[in-house]
């Protein structure tokens, strides 16, 4: 016993101190990190991000193609062209149906600015012919590339007077949403406050005249039905009737007809 214990020390306390004991592990699987099981949720949420992200995708630009193909059947006044889009827009059709986004998404914005180009076609005939004296400059859409997906139509033609600093400028606006706020000015009450304004016959329309002599700048604006507006603005003239002039010419009939596509 007293080689066993030299100091003499007897029970469980002298046998902790010469003999080592050890408590064998449970755990059969590696130690995960903390952070793993974050890792593996994260990892799933991103992996169901992506595929709801490309079934938006999907979505949109099967809407998109629909538009498309609206505005194309719409576009009665360049059929030549409509059945060429009409080509492009099946090749789309079957870009998407392979996956390839990118490309489908660039030969949209080549359709969009061809939709532009139809859309200025069907627009421009309503553009006043040039009075005596002054030569017409081609007309040009206003529409930026993202607004094709709605209904609106805004083209404008200027014309410059041959000789003299004088320039004219008629902006069509259809589908605008400014007409509300425009008509709210053909009040009578409104033009009281406004000595260089008044209301002038167009036709079948009324105008709201406003020229400053002093200047030469003048505008005209016609609110033909609920939301098609028609801007001429004059710098350098010499008389609103120039502005009236060119107001008569406008084939109000046309964009009648166009309000309603």
């Amino acid at each position: 016993m007293g080689k066993l214990f030299p100091f003499r020390l007897r029970g469980p306390v002298a046998a902790d101190l010469h003999f080592a004991r050890f408590a064998h592990s449970v755990e059969t699987s590696p130690p995960r990190h903390p952070f793993a099981g974050w890792v593996h949720r994260a990892t799933f949420s991103a992996s169901l991000l992506k595929t709801v992200r490309v079934g938006i995708l999907i979505a949109m630009m099967n809407r998109i193609y629909s538009v498309c193909l609206l505005l194309v059947g719409v576009l009665t006044a360049a059929p030549a062209s409509a059945q060429g889009l009409d080509l492009q827009l099946q090749e789309i059709r079957t870009l998407i149906l392979e996956k390839r986004y990118p490309l489908a998404l660039e030969s949209l914005r080549l359709v969009a600015r061809q939709i532009q180009d139809l859309r200025l076609e069907t627009v421009a005939p309503a553009f006043p012919a040039t009075l005596d004296g002054w030569t017409a400059l081609p007309a040009l859409s206003l529409l930026e590339e993202d607004e094709i997906w709605n209904n609106r139509i805004t083209a404008q033609r200027a014309y410059v007077a041959v000789p003299g600093p004088a320039r004219l400028e008629i902006t069509i606006d259809l589908h605008s949403p400014f007409g509300p706020a425009v008509a709210l000015k053909f009040n009578p009450i409104v033009l009281t406050g406004d000595p260089l304004s008044r209301l002038v016959p167009i036709g079948d329309e009324t105008a709201l005249l406003r020229f400053n002599p002093d200047t030469g700048e003048g505008e005209l604006r016609v609110l033909a039905g609920r939301d098609t507006l028609v801007t001429a603005r004059g710098r350098g003239i010499l008389s609103p009737e120039i502005l009236i002039d060119f107001a008569r010419r406008i084939d109000y009939h046309l964009l009648h007809q166009l309000s309603g596509l």
